[in-house]
C-alpha cells in the first residue's frame, strides 16, 4: 500500500457510490416523468395555440376579401344594362 494513498475519505466515497448511485438515480428517474409529462402537455397546448391563429386568420381573410377588378367591357355591359333598366322604369313611369 505504499504507491496507493489510502484516505478514509476515498475509502467512504468507494463505498458509498453504489448506494448513492440507486438513490440518485430514482428521483431523477421521477423527474424526467414529470419533464416528459410537462413537454406533452406544452406540446399539446402549442398546437392548440396554432389551431387559434389558424382559425382567426381565416377569419381576418373572409373579412378582408375584395373582388376582382371589372374589366372595361364589363362595366360598359353593366352601364348598359342599368341604362335599359332606368329606361324601362321611365317608360312605366309615363
Amino acid at each position: 500500500m505504499r504507491g496507493k494513498s489510502f484516505s478514509p475519505a476515498s475509502q467512504e466515497a468507494t463505498l458509498a457510490a453504489p448506494w448513492c448511485a440507486t438513490l440518485s438515480l430514482m428521483p431523477n428517474l421521477h423527474v424526467v416523468a414529470i419533464l416528459k409529462r410537462q413537454l406533452k402537455e406544452a406540446k399539446a397546448t402549442v398546437q392548440r395555440l396554432h389551431h387559434a391563429v389558424d382559425a382567426l386568420e381565416r377569419l381576418g381573410r373572409s373579412g378582408r376579401r375584395r373582388a376582382g377588378k371589372i374589366s372595361a367591357a364589363g362595366r360598359k355591359r353593366i352601364a348598359a344594362a342599368q341604362k335599359a333598366r332606368w329606361k324601362k322604369f321611365r317608360l312605366v313611369k309615363r
